[in-house]
């Protein structure tokens, strides 16, 4: 497969990650009682940080909302860099080596403090990045065998 095809296939996997997480933000399941304890105290209890009085369910959400942004960042580069694959292959693969990094990051922090999902999302983001990286790619006109 080109270049540009396994650009795509990542940006896709990125912006349908971006989409579910902020779904899952949005309108979480309810999980009980000790749950909706914990996101209570969360919501309630307030510290100040540098000049700022913030609550931990603040930082959370903000951090979630960090993360859909991101995503949503990587997801946009991921599809340009599979547009500049057709004309610009050695600017590509420059491109593209920190967002197949970025990629990897996702994916190790996800296995490591997440749960199957987005797990396997960002890790199959990643080999699509690096397929992305590794893959031919051709100036638009050349011929296709």
């Amino acid at each position: 497969m080109k270049s540009r095809i396994w650009w795509r296939l990542a940006s896709g996997l990125t912006l349908f990650f971006a989409v579910a997480h902020t779904g899952g933000m949005l309108a979480p399941p309810a999980r009980g009682p000790a749950e909706d304890a914990v996101l209570e105290h969360m919501r309630r209890y307030q510290f100040e940080i540098m000049g700022s009085t913030r609550t931990y369910w603040e930082f959370f959400f903000g951090f979630g909302l960090f993360l859909t942004a991101a995503l949503l960042v990587v997801s946009a580069l991921s599809w340009q860099v599979g547009d500049v694959s057709k004309t610009d292959a050695p600017l590509a693969r420059r491109l593209g080596w920190p967002l197949f990094a970025g990629q990897v990051v996702f994916a190790i922090l996800s296995w490591k403090y997440f749960f199957l999902a987005p797990s396997l999302v960002t890790s199959a983001a990643s080999v699509c990045s690096l397929l992305g990286l590794l893959a031919p790619s051709r100036p638009t006109g050349a011929a296709n065998p």
